[in-house]
Formats: structure tokens, C-alpha cells, sequence
């Protein structure tokens, strides 16, 4: 007969024995059950082979599969196996425009049925080397005491967690604003952690709460994201900060990487369509290619490390040609296709956008308010500079502080356009929401090495600098290696030892890099240290063989060397350590000999 089978009851089951299986169901629903659990086993042991690993370097820097990865995508995607009004493959079009992660859709509670769904999600991304963000919802949060859904919780990541497009965890969503603690989430954060080390888990806030509201959320998250959606009648209703203007976008990502503390990677959720501008209650309203752009290079300036586009698939916002293909082809083709192809992995800004923040000290002036937000990225032999301007006047905008080679800047995206520095310096213009992306190559700037370090050999004691001297790229960064082992914090261009020691001989190299630490050129020195020797005990012994000793602290044996005109010197043996620190020698071939001259030589 039928068996009602409960989430927590089947996500159990899969742990447990095949007996103990095979009683828990009866008459047909054994094949049914056994079936299901068999088809993803096997899908499971086959996913084992080629599971992605997705991690976060100390940059917050996102890799999949090894491949720094700039995270922009939707959330949700659009109907599993669907197409375009055109008839392609829905996620070949988001795919070649350079998109690379969606949240697949689900509005109810883990069950078989949702399980297989989301099978059908991830398989359907692997073949389109796509990957999803798996929402764990109600199985992410429960209090300490709480025994069944750990274990569900577990059983569920193990079931996906080596399909080979599965990207990222997401848990309880908005679970500030939901009254989810941070401790139960935390809870379930932990669970995630001990089965599946490969994959990051994202929090998403709403656009509420203060740092000290959200930052205890930190404990239960790898990437801090945040929902905001600005655009609607009347503007900002889904912020309650008083700027109502799209460039809230900008405030809400630096309040956010400030929730994060530098610890976390920040994603946005930006908008397609949301609750607040759709019918019948709200006005239709969606952002322009403007505004959409705008908010995408804010958010990036302001410290987002990923971007997704929500609300592609409500229903009250689709047109009646877009209905029946059950997501917004006609805002992708209008908007958002052309904003994602100008920030995805394949475009233009796509090295840019995985690296740090310059620390070239670049300025900018022509306004006495924060309308101009910017950052610059370099990535050899290109420099990056990504400006936007908020509401308000047109400006003339001048940046200062470029490398002297940088001459001709392009306008990614707006070709012909272009400007010209000069002494490193150039202005251009602002409009109200604008987005500059100016691009300079730095071909011509010779790095020159008119000084190398130079190998030498001195006594313990001395005063030792080894130095180098460069031009080129401004500024230059200089890291110095003792036998290709790193010397913290010796950054400068010269290196000195104020007494030098017999265990500061060694090779030592020099890395000269850029300002973002990529190294440029090395070069190498030897530096040798002579041991300082003191004679002593100096004798002829009664039967006529001279002898010495010295001491050496060094440990080190010499080769001993003698000569009876000062000119011609043979060696005639080696000095014996008859102490710590003291040698001796004892010369048997002077006892007829009226004079003899002596050397000790090392190596």
C-alpha cells in the first residue's frame, strides 16, 4: 500500500542500513523508494569524480575549480530545461554572455520531489559549465537541542556536495529580519562545515539592521550578501536609509563590507524586477540599462565581490510574450544581457575584477562631495580605473597620480571615446549616474636595475649592505629571500647587517615587484663571511716541531698552507679542533728548518 513518507523520515533513511530500509516501506513503495535511493547513489558515486571545489583565498578572493572567479548570475535562474523566446537553450544564452552562477528556484520545504528538482537543476548546469547556489532554507537553523534536522541537515549536503556544478550553500534567508539567531544558524553552519569543506556558504541580509545586529551572523557565513532593490514608484522604498536615489546601492555595499570586516567576501542581489514595483498592488516599473549599469560598477567601487540579479521569474512582471517561457527574456535582451557581458568572466574587466584594490595613490578632484566613488585594479601590463558619479551636477573630474607612463586611457564600452594623461593627470567629464571604466596600458615603462646586489665576502663584526636600485614603475615594492626562504618584513631596497654573523652567510635574492605585489624581476647576491681568528699558543716543542693553535667560534677547520720564500705555497694539512672553538696544528716537516711562513685558507 501507499506510504506517506516525511522529509526528516527519507533524508534519515539514506543513513541507515538496507534492512532497516527495506522494513520501513511495504509492497510497491519498496521498488519506488529503492529505486529513487539507487539512482542517487549512483549519481553521487559518479559526481565523486569530478566534484568542484570552490574556495576563498586571504583576499576574499572566490576560485572555482582553481579559476578566480568574479561571482555574477541570477537568483533565481529561469526554469529548469527551458529556452529563449528564440528557442536556445536558456542557460547556453546566459552562459556565453558570462554569466556563471544562478540560485535555483524552490518555494517549498525539502521533499523527494524538491530533491530531484534540484538534481535536474544541477545536471542541467554541468552541462552548460554553469554552477548554482543550493538554498538549504528551513534545514539550515536549529537550536542545540534539536537532534533530527543535524542529521537531515548532513544528509542533504552529502547528497550534493560532489555534483560537479554545485557552487555554493545558501542558508535561512534574511535571518536577521527573520528572527533566525545567530546561534542557530551557526548551528547549522557548523553541520555544513563537517560534511562539505569545498563549498562556501552564503548569508543573505535585507537591507535593515545595524553592525551590531548583523555582525554576530558572521560566525554562520563564508560570503556576506544583501538584497536591495531600488527602483520603483515611489524610488527607495526598499531602504529606509533617507537617500531614496539608486545610489543607495553604494551605501548599502559599504555598510556591508564593513559587516563583513574584511573578513568576508560581500555579494548585492540587484534587481530585475521585486514585490515593490509589480502589479496590482505597485506600479511596473524596471531599472534602465543606466540605472543597472550604474548600480553594478557602484556596488563593485564600494567593495562587492559578486553580483546576482533577482526577481527574473515573477510571474506579475513578465509580458505576455515572456509568460509562457516563465522568466523576463525581454529585460535580459534590453538590459540586463549588456551589463553582464560588460562584468562577466569573459569580458574585458574579467582579470580586473579578481584582483585587490591598487594601492597606487591615484586622487581625484573637481568636486567638494562624495559624488565621485572609484577604484583602480592593475593587472600588467594594464591599470584599471572604475569611476561613478551619484546624483546631482555634471562634472569635470580630474585624476592624479597615474604612472608617468601612462599615456593613452580607453573607455571600455564607449569606443571612440578615450582621454590622455599628461604627467600622470587627465580630466573627463560626469554626468548624473554615469560609469566611466578607463583602461591604460603600461607597455613603455622599462624597469632598469642600474645597481645589482653585489656578492661579497667580509669578517663577523662588520657593517654589511647588500642594495639594489631601480627606476621604472611607480611605486616599486622590494622582498628579499635568504637561501629562497622569505625574510618578513624586509621590504626595502637595501638590506644591511649592523654586526655580521657567520650564520647570515648565505645566497640572498631580491624580488622586485609592483604595487600589487607581482613580482617583476629578481636578482641574486652571495654574501660570504670570513671567520675572525685569534693565534695563539705559537711553539717550538723540544723535539723541534713548531706548532699553533687559534681560536675560531665559527667551528670551522682551515686548510693550512706553507711557504719558505712567501711566494710558492704548498698545503700541508688541516687544522684539528682540539676544543670547542679552538684548532691546533703541528707542523712535523719544520724540525730542520730555520724558517717557514704559514697560512690558514677557507674554504
Amino acid at each position: 500500500m501507499p506510504v506517506n513518507f516525511g522529509l526528516l523520515e527519507f533524508l534519515q533513511s539514506l543513513s541507515v542500513s538496507k534492512k532497516r530500509f527495506f522494513t520501513s516501506v511495504q509492497g510497491e513503495s519498496i521498488r519506488t523508494w529503492f529505486l529513487f535511493f539507487l539512482g542517487l547513489f549512483l549519481s553521487c558515486s559518479t559526481f565523486a569524480q569530478t566534484n568542484s571545489i570552490v574556495t576563498l583565498d586571504s583576499n576574499n578572493l572566490l576560485s572555482i575549480n582553481g579559476r578566480k572567479i568574479f561571482t555574477i548570475g541570477l537568483s533565481p535562474g529561469p526554469p529548469t530545461g527551458s529556452v529563449t523566446p528564440a528557442g536556445k537553450d536558456a542557460l547556453q544564452e546566459f552562459r556565453e554572455a558570462g554569466a556563471i552562477l544562478f540560485k535555483i528556484n524552490q518555494t517549498a520545504n525539502w521533499s523527494a520531489q524538491v530533491i530531484s528538482d534540484q538534481q535536474a537543476a544541477l545536471n542541467w548546469a554541468a552541462q552548460h559549465d554553469m554552477f548554482c547556489w543550493v538554498n538549504l532554507r528551513e534545514l539550515s537553523s536549529f537550536s542545540s537541542t534539536n537532534t533530527t534536522t543535524p542529521v537531515s541537515l548532513g544528509n542533504l549536503v552529502d547528497t550534493f556536495k560532489n555534483h560537479p556544478a554545485l557552487g555554493l550553500w545558501k542558508n535561512a534567508d534574511e535571518a536577521w529580519l527573520s528572527d533566525i539567531s545567530d546561534a542557530n544558524l551557526q548551528n547549522g553552519y557548523n553541520v555544513i562545515k563537517q560534511h562539505d569543506t569545498n563549498h562556501p556558504v552564503v548569508q543573505t541580509h535585507a537591507p535593515r539592521g545595524t553592525l551590531p545586529d548583523l555582525q554576530p551572523y558572521n560566525n554562520a557565513l563564508d560570503i556576506a550578501a544583501l538584497d536591495l532593490y531600488p527602483v520603483g514608484y515611489p524610488p527607495g522604498a526598499n531602504s529606509l536609509l533617507t537617500n531614496k536615489e539608486i545610489s543607495m546601492i553604494g551605501d548599502w555595499a559599504s555598510f556591508l563590507t564593513n559587516v563583513a570586516s574584511g573578513q568576508h567576501q560581500c555579494w548585492m542581489i540587484e534587481q530585475i524586477a521585486w514585490s515593490g514595483a509589480t502589479p496590482p498592488s505597485k506600479t511596473l516599473r524596471f531599472p534602465t540599462f543606466t540605472q543597472e549599469r550604474y548600480m553594478a560598477y557602484q556596488a563593485i567601487i564600494n567593495g562587492a565581490g559578486g553580483l546576482l540579479f533577482f526577481g527574473g521569474n515573477v510571474t506579475a512582471s513578465l509580458s505576455t510574450q515572456d509568460a509562457p517561457y516563465g522568466w523576463n527574456w525581454n529585460f535580459w535582451n534590453t538590459v540586463l544581457k549588456r551589463v553582464v557581458q560588460e562584468l562577466g568572466d569573459s569580458s574585458l574587466l574579467a582579470t580586473a575584477l579578481v584582483t585587490t584594490n591598487s594601492t597606487r595613490p591615484i586622487k581625484m578632484t573637481g568636486t567638494t562631495s562624495p559624488d565621485i566613488e572609484f577604484c583602480v585594479r592593475e593587472v600588467p601590463p594594464y591599470l584599471y580605473i572604475l569611476a561613478s558619479k551619484r546624483e546631482g551636477s555634471t562634472l569635470p573630474i580630474t585624476f592624479s597620480g597615474l604612472p608617468t607612463t601612462a599615456h593613452n586611457g580607453e573607455l571600455l564600452y564607449e569606443s571612440p571615446r578615450a582621454v590622455t594623461a599628461t604627467n600622470g593627470q587627465f580630466t573627463d567629464w560626469f554626468d548624473p549616474f554615469e560609469v566611466h571604466a578607463y583602461r591604460f596600458t603600461l607597455t613603455n615603462q622599462p624597469l632598469v636595475i642600474s645597481q645589482q646586489p653585489q656578492s661579497q665576502t667580509n669578517t663577523v663584526g662588520a657593517t654589511v649592505t647588500l642594495g639594489v636600485a631601480a627606476t621604472g614603475i611607480n611605486p616599486l615594492t622590494y622582498h628579499w629571500q635568504k637561501n629562497a626562504v622569505s625574510l618578513s618584513n624586509q621590504t626595502n631596497a637595501t638590506l644591511t647587517f649592523a654586526s655580521l654573523q657567520s650564520t647570515d652567510a648565505g645566497t640572498y635574492t631580491v624580488l622586485i615587484g609592483d604595487a600589487n605585489g607581482n613580482t617583476l624581476t629578481s636578482s641574486n647576491a652571495l654574501l660570504a663571511v670570513s671567520p675572525v681568528i685569534i693565534l695563539s699558543k705559537t711553539a717550538r716543542l723540544t723535539n723541534g716541531i713548531f706548532s699553533f693553535g687559534y681560536s675560531n667560534p665559527s667551528a670551522i677547520p682551515f686548510k693550512v698552507y706553507a711557504s719558505t720564500n712567501t711566494t710558492t705555497w704548498s698545503m700541508i694539512g688541516i687544522t684539528t679542533q682540539a676544543s670547542p672553538g679552538f684548532f691546533q696544528f703541528s707542523d712535523i716537516a719544520s724540525t730542520n728548518l730555520p724558517q717557514r711562513f704559514y697560512q690558514l685558507r677557507w674554504p
